[in-house]
């Protein structure tokens, strides 16, 4: 799913979060999971516009979200999406460096670390 999710939002460059949800489910087998869903007016480069779609993580290891004083905290720049370590990890704010080079960023202000994601198209 990463790699579908890479090849058609890359970086997610100019995209607006409209809404964040977190809650607790029940998964298939009666055990409680943690999710989460950000809902994303995207840039998709496959069909060449603009979508709005839903990113779900599951089984969320880490969640982090700071939102700032004059600071949006809804609009991204560049995005970085990776599997790392055994978990898929989506830093809205990584670190940015020449040449288009991102890094996790261990203060971001909005980063998920999970174990399965998915995307639905709105």
């Amino acid at each position: 799913m990463i790699s579908i999710i890479l090849n058609d939002y890359k970086t997610f460059s100019d995209s607006v979060i409209n809404k964040i949800e977190f809650y607790d489910k029940k998964n298939d087998s009666g055990e409680w999971i943690e999710l989460s869903k950000i809902h994303l007016f995207s840039y998709n480069w496959s069909n060449d516009k603009f979508e709005n779609i839903i990113l779900t993580f599951e089984n969320i290891e880490e969640f982090r979200f700071i939102k700032q004083r004059k600071m949006s905290s809804t609009v991204i720049t560049d995005a970085l999406l990776k599997y790392e370590n055994g978990e898929i990890v989506f830093d809205f704010f990584p670190k940015q460096y020449s040449g288009s080079l991102l890094e996790i960023d261990p203060y971001s202000d909005f980063l998920i670390r999970c174990e399965k994601i998915y995307l639905e198209k709105i």
